[in-house]
């Protein structure tokens, strides 16, 4: 059986290549290809794509700009005064890949939920084709806006999780003998014709239960992998030529002295040669010298830590995850151990319901003080998460839960929002001419 996976364009008011893969899409290629089947993929979201016309120049550590054109804004976004773009390859592109390539089937993924309008274009477009192949649709969307996924025309829609994709494949005619398991298997990275980069995981799920965040719906149990699945995953990137590695866990070094710090030790012993990156945000308070040590001796790239808030007052009202001490002595172990200040991101949370503009310049004040660069991290309600559900009257439009409209509309306004983006910006230049100075 032919299939073709699909990773959709993205609409939206900004989108950024910070290592953005479909990593779940890339292990069900893998468990296809195991079970027999010719897989392809057409990501739109490949910057390197034979697809594209051009390219834009890359930035640091295999990031990027997405290639993108002015897109119109749908009713619920209009009110908000900023340009609205399709990133991604030309949807002509695709259209004449399908026209040309015959598919037995079409499995679409989806991320964000408030990226639905790309994956309702590509399953358009496969419809207009009037090709024979059926469509699945698979992905965050489906778990977390179960309506919203099944009115979107997909033949088949996978609301389950990865031990139930045996029998729903076998129910839908695409026989499937063994069992999905990500132990088994590699992403299968290999189906891009030019990649710098990849993600990787080593665990699935979370220990925790943040009110804003819907891990715990999308991966209930929390399930490190075999420290042998992730070496083999590592050993296959190193054979592609890939030499950006970021890690997607949500919790990397929970429990590090049995999975992180092997694991660690282990990748410093083979001397992969990769440069290691943290773009999820990782513990503050896990950051001992030993810890940092092993990231320092990993060839480090960006280490971005999840800070929240620098304000005790928010921080206890949240629960935040990160104390100032911890994020202190965090960015003072990894300086010493190598990884250069520059280098270090933080991420700060803004919109929540309690804070207000003098914790936020407060984070920002403590942030440059430390002379990390500052990642501000908007909030949103996601579907199914506490926060979601104490806002659901004024959310009826998935698309007014965007990182990039939500604070805006809702908590401040687009002036006030701006300014806050402008003194980050300044205080990221200052620090990045200090540090420049410095070496």
């Amino acid at each position: 059986m032919r299939v073709l996976l699909v990773n959709p364009p993205v609409y939206d008011f900004s989108c950024f290549d910070f290592w953005l893969k479909p990593l779940g899409l890339l292990y069900v290629a893998s468990y296809l290809k195991e079970n027999g089947h010719d897989v392809e993929l057409f990501d739109f979201m490949d910057r390197h794509s034979p697809h594209l016309d051009r390219r834009l120049k890359e930035k640091d550590f295999g990031t990027g700009n997405f290639t993108k054109t002015p897109a119109k804004k749908p009713p619920s976004l209009r009110s908000y005064d900023r340009p609205y773009y399709r990133y991604g390859v030309p949807a002509e592109k695709f259209m004449e890949r399908i026209h040309k390539e015959k598919y037995d089937w079409f499995f679409v993924t989806s991320m964000m939920t408030y990226w639905i309008e790309g994956v309702s274009e590509v399953l358009n477009m496969i419809e207009e084709s009037q090709q024979a192949g059926k469509t699945m649709l698979g992905g965050n969307i489906p778990k977390l806006l179960p309506e919203r996924a099944s009115a979107l025309g997909a033949d088949c829609v996978f609301y389950g999780g990865e031990g139930e994709i045996k029998g729903f494949l076998n129910g839908a005619g695409i026989n499937a003998e063994t069992d999905f398991c990500l132990n088994d298997l590699v992403p299968m990275y290999g189906l891009y014709r030019e990649n710098d980069a990849a993600a990787v995981i080593t665990q699935r799920g979370c220990p925790f239960r943040c009110s804003y965040c819907a891990v715990h719906k999308l991966n209930p149990k929390f399930a490190p992998l075999k420290r042998e699945a992730v070496y083999r995953t590592l050993e296959y990137l190193e054979g592609l030529g890939v030499r950006n590695i970021t890690f997607y866990d949500d919790a990397l070094l929970y429990d590090r002295e049995n999975h992180f710090i092997p694991i660690a030790e282990e990748i410093i012993r083979k001397k992969h040669p990769f440069t290691f990156h943290y773009s999820n945000g990782i513990h503050s308070r896990f950051i001992d010298e030993k810890t940092a040590q092993l990231i320092g001796g990993m060839n480090p790239g960006i280490v971005a830590l999840s800070v929240e808030t620098a304000s005790e007052r928010l921080m206890n009202s949240i629960g935040g995850k990160a104390k100032r001490s911890h994020v202190e002595t965090a960015v003072k172990n990894l300086e010493s151990a190598g990884v250069e200040r520059g280098n270090i991101y933080a991420y700060m949370m803004i919109g929540l319901d309690e804070e207000n503009l003098d914790d936020i310049i407060l984070t920002i004040d403590y942030l440059k003080s430390l002379e990390v660069r500052i990642l501000i991290n908007e909030f949103s309600p996601v579907p199914t998460t506490q926060d979601y559900e104490s806002k659901r009257q004024f959310l009826s439009d998935p698309l007014l839960t965007n990182n990039s409209v939500y604070t805006s509309l809702f908590k401040y306004d687009f002036e006030t929002v701006q300014s806050i983006k402008n003194m980050v910006k300044r205080a990221n230049r200052e620090n990045y001419e200090k540090h420049k100075r410095k070496s």
